[in-house]
């Protein structure tokens, strides 16, 4: 199950976590470069899922009747990026 600042996605296609870090490299006369410092990157997660206005199962429960859940994730959406505040995003992997 994932869940976008407390939406319900109704499947995740596919889910990648990126964990980067940035070496400082110094090159030296000879040899191989030196590098002594270890900078992390911001935690990219990026999600292709699928949001239905028919969901099944689970997810029909969960959900009102007469709702447009394709409305309600686009607006969800933009309303997380405007505000520009965190946000809680659970995955089937970790929650952040």
């Amino acid at each position: 199950m994932i869940l976008l600042d407390g939406f319900l996605i109704d499947a995740a296609l596919s889910e990648d976590h990126s964990f980067e870090s940035e070496v400082s490299e110094y090159p030296v006369e000879k040899g191989a470069d030196i590098a002594d410092h270890v900078r992390t990157r911001p935690i990219v997660l990026r999600i292709d899922a699928v949001v239905s206005d028919t969901p099944i199962g689970v997810v029909a429960k969960a959900r009102d009747a007469d709702s447009r859940p394709s409305e309600e994730a686009f607006a969800k959406l933009q309303a997380v990026r405007d505000v520009r505040q965190p946000v809680t995003i659970a995955t089937t992997l970790k929650t952040y």
